[in-house]
């Protein structure tokens, strides 16, 4: 059984998440199920490793007349060096995104790198990376 039939229809509605959505359910959930914890994530990290959160920033405008600059400051609030704020002026609407593919790179080549540290991709708005939930969702990050 997938989450997306029992939780809501109209997942199921829409064909690229319904295709995306499936996830096995645990034989104790269901609907009307109370709430227990389930098991913890297991740590994969030695102890004499230090851990880290790595953000890798990221700011897109659609139009050249936009300016990016307050998500540029709104990134830089949160820590996130110069480095690694990757930004451009690209429409969403375009299916190669060529900073976006190289904030995605330098991602999986710091996590390669240092499976200990959390790499975080950070955005000033949930927009910045897709048009829509379906989108983002079929997405293969």
């Amino acid at each position: 059984m997938a989450a997306t039939s029992y939780h809501t229809g109209r997942f199921t509605t829409v064909g690229r998440l319904s295709k995306a959505l499936r996830v096995l359910i645990p034989a104790g959930r269901g609907p009307g199920q109370p709430w227990r914890p389930g098991t913890p994530p297991l740590t994969l990290v030695p102890a004499d490793l230090p851990s880290t959160d790595i953000r890798i920033g990221y700011a897109r405008c659609s139009t050249l007349t936009q300016k990016l600059q307050s998500q540029l400051d709104a990134l830089a609030t949160r820590g996130i060096p110069r480095d690694k704020i990757f930004f451009e002026k690209i429409s969403t609407r375009m299916r190669v995104r060529p900073q976006f593919e190289a904030a995605l790179a330098l991602a999986r080549e710091i996590k390669a790198h240092a499976a200990h540290c959390r790499v975080i991709f950070t955005v000033d708005e949930m927009k910045r990376l897709g048009r829509d939930a379906a989108e983002l969702t079929a997405r293969r990050w």
